[in-house]
């Protein structure tokens, strides 16, 4: 189960998204220094009403669901860049008058070093990897609708090996 694997990870508390109490729930938490979007809920005015209560003041909701790829691909470069400074500082400006936290979002990039220290945790035990699931390339179409029912746990790699 997902919240008994949670939990063995260290999580102190486990919520249901789909669980009609959620929000609820999530507004009982004790309010937290970080909230993290790894969902990519983005940072939209509902993201915001539901996540911001949680976050304590001067505290910091951070998005890994940044508008800016969204807003140059739809609205050229230059527009593009200025509509999401302008969200960006926006969504600041409401955040930090509802309740004194910042909305910030994060980029991925290459790092080997950090790569190379989450291989040691892995190898030591400390840091426990998803489940995996390969599945051959001619099977793509099948595991892709495995993997939008929602219900699979863990990762799917496709395999190109022959």
């Amino acid at each position: 189960d997902a919240a008994v694997r949670a939990e063995m990870c260290g999580a102190a508390a486990v919520l249901d998204y789909s669980d009609p109490q959620y929000s609820g729930r999530l507004l009982q938490l004790p309010r937290q220094d970080l909230v993290l979007d790894c969902a990519g809920l983005g940072t939209g005015a509902a993201t915001l009403a539901s996540l911001l209560p949680v976050v304590r003041r001067g505290g910091a909701l951070v998005s890994l669901s940044s508008p800016l790829l969204r807003n140059t691909d739809s609205q050229g470069l230059l527009p593009g860049l200025l509509g999401s400074l302008k969200e960006f500082c926006c969504t600041n400006v409401s955040s930090l008058g509802q309740g004194g936290a910042t909305v910030r979002w994060a980029y991925f990039r290459p790092n080997q070093s950090a790569l190379a220290t989450l291989g040691r945790l892995v190898g030591r035990g400390q840091l426990v990897a998803p489940p995996m699931k390969v599945v051959p390339l001619a099977r793509a179409q099948e595991a892709y609708m495995e993997v939008e029912q929602g219900h699979m746990r863990g990762k799917v790699v496709l395999s190109m090996a022959a």
